[in-house]
């Protein structure tokens, strides 16, 4: 199934590389000479490229990787999104086709059809039993009648684009046994605007997407839309996402129900600092694991954070995408740009996560709320912290958890919990248990009597 899953990776990230290249303010002759230019490019930055003119109008293209780090730095050049060397090794040896129709229709100056003709060389290594043969000789069909297929319209001003990605309903029959994997994928759209040769704004919408494995597996997603604003302006960025329902079921001992997901996250910068903040709601989550079910209703997160140093911020990103450096460099270098976001006094606020009530074992009764507040005292000597451990004393947290009687009693019946319940005792607020946990300068105290 892993490996089932690169061929969408790499077919996002050919279609991705295509719509944020084709960059030219001409129509036809000028648009097919600015992507043979940008194939030019491609092949300087690790891209293999065949190339096939079947007539005036139409383009017969195929891409590979020749070279992994090449591509991870040219991706990581075209686009804020961090990919790893790593991780385009994974797709090596795959083979993309993308046919081109220039001046396809009255308003589009260009329609590409991307999908993978030859797998990942991943997909061929140690495959040696009758039914894993059988297995890659349907993926290859698969590939033969273009199940994986996107298609990309650009208009004749370039500066939006729309597609598809191919309706997929296909039953694949595992040999020598009643068992077959079902893949389902309809409705999967998106569209955007071009500012130049970037995407600016886009939109996703996937109406459903499912894989089921006989009757003990399945995974499936449904309404799904998703829109974001100022893709490569990370410091002015919005967001937006719903989600039906989502569904996990791996009998007979886990399931996974979420319904009626809601969120969103923006970015705003304010000189050289960024705020952030984000929301999530959801009407329900149900989880089984053998026989033991609980489920939460109405679960609501708030989150902010302010004061983030914007070049801190990128540097943060870049770190995490290193693959090179040392632990222990990369830990050092993590340490002082924790401390410039001191330096700046960053906050990051979280003031709520709660769900409001919670069934189990045939009882349902009110939930709880948590808020926190995490700072740092910028006052403290920063040139004498040298590690991650070192910056608990400049750490300022400060924690308000507020539960009802019926779920810390419910908590208390867990043998694991019946110490922590003794040494943290609660105290009662409004007909609630209600925690308050300040740590400071490696001090905890909870609901004012000291722990540490």
């Amino acid at each position: 199934m892993k490996k089932f899953g690169l061929a969408f990776v790499a077919l996002l990230l050919v279609f991705v590389i295509y719509y944020m290249t084709v960059g030219s303010k001409q129509i036809k002759k000028e648009i097919r000479s600015e992507v043979n230019k940008n194939l030019v490019e491609l092949k300087q930055y690790g891209f293999g490229v065949k190339e096939q003119n079947l007539s005036t109008n139409k383009q017969h293209i195929v891409l590979t990787i020749e070279d992994s780090s090449k591509v991870s730095g040219y991706l990581n050049k075209q686009s804020s999104a961090k990919v790893l060397t790593s991780d385009i090794e994974l797709i090596k040896g795959m083979q993309i086709a993308v046919d081109i129709e220039y001046m396809p229709s009255a308003k589009d100056a260009i329609s590409m059809d991307i999908y993978p003709v030859k797998l990942p060389t991943l997909f061929y290594q140690d495959i040696t039993t009758d039914k894993e043969k059988a297995l890659l000789k349907e993926l290859e069909k698969m590939l033969d009648e273009k199940v994986f297929l996107a298609h990309v319209n650009i208009n004749k001003l370039l500066n939006s684009f729309d597609g598809y990605f191919k309706d997929i309903d296909r039953e694949i029959k595992i040999p020598d046994s009643n068992e077959s994997i079902h893949l389902l994928s309809k409705g999967a759209k998106f569209k955007g605007t071009l500012d130049g040769d970037k995407v600016d704004d886009a939109t996703q919408t996937v109406d459903i997407l499912s894989i089921t494995l006989g009757n003990d597996f399945k995974m499936s997603l449904s309404g799904f839309i998703y829109d974001i604003e100022n893709i490569e302006d990370l410091s002015n960025q919005k967001i937006k996402y719903s989600i039906k329902s989502f569904n996990f079921l791996k009998k007979p001992e886990l399931l996974i129900d979420v319904k009626n997901i809601s969120g969103s996250s923006k970015k705003e910068l304010n000189g050289k600092l960024l705020n952030t903040a984000g929301s999530l709601n959801i009407d329900s989550i149900t989880l089984r694991e053998d026989k033991s079910e609980i489920k939460f209703d109405k679960i609501n997160m708030e989150s902010r954070a302010k004061n983030i140093n914007k070049e801190v911020f990128e540097k943060l990103q870049e770190l995490s995408a290193k693959e090179e450096t040392s632990p222990t460099e990369s830990m050092n270098e993590l340490v002082e740009l924790l401390k410039v976001l001191i330096k700046d006094n960053v906050i990051v606020e979280v003031p709520n996560i709660s769900a409001q009530k919670i069934t189990t074992g045939g009882k349902t009764f009110d939930g709880f709320k948590i808020s926190a507040k995490f700072s740092a005292d910028k006052n403290v000597t920063l040139q004498n912290i040298n590690s991650i451990d070192g910056m608990l004393e400049v750490l300022d947290a400060k924690i308000e958890i507020e539960a009802s009687n019926e779920l810390v009693a419910y908590i208390a019946k867990n043998p694991q919990m019946v110490i922590m319940m003794m040494v943290i005792q609660p105290i009662e607020k409004n007909g609630k248990k209600y925690f308050n946990i300040e740590f400071n300068k490696s001090s905890l105290k909870v609901n004012g009597r000291p722990l540490l």
